[in-house]
């Protein structure tokens, strides 16, 4: 009678074995999945803000070396980038009439930079800068 409970209870511990292996292995598995996902997004996050940077410095550039046109604060559609294949951008411009600034002309703007790109899902980052002459 003692010998048949030792065989029930060794195949009783090794179902209960084989049930926190696979536990283990499913956890590890999720694990690995979520952290190559976070992975990914955030490498799509870095590029949407260097294209975000590169856009935000060309549109200084504009605005110190050739003011009169950067001034007609003119939006500038969906438009995409070479070196960044599959990211687009949009600037739009709004003039801003904040204390320090003349509502009679145009001298602070406010410009907002959207990034858009798809992923798993369709994502977008929004980046603003202040402008004054």
């Amino acid at each position: 009678m003692k010998n048949n409970f030792k065989k029930a209870q060794g195949i009783v511990e090794s179902v209960v074995a084989v049930g926190i292996l696979m536990m283990v292995l499913t956890g590890a598995v999720l694990l690995i999945s979520f952290g190559l996902s976070n992975r990914r997004t955030g490498f799509d996050r870095r590029k949407a803000t260097e294209l975000a940077t590169l856009v935000t410095e060309e549109q200084v550039s504009i605005s110190q070396s050739n003011p009169e046109t950067f001034w007609n604060l003119e939006n500038i559609e969906t438009t995409t980038n070479s070196n960044f294949p599959g990211y687009s951008y949009t600037i739009n411009f709004t003039e801003n009439n904040d204390p320090g600034c003349d509502v009679g002309i145009n001298d602070c703007a406010l410009m907002v930079v959207n990034i858009g790109w798809s992923g798993k899902d369709t994502q977008n980052l929004k980046f603003e800068r202040f402008f004054s002459r």
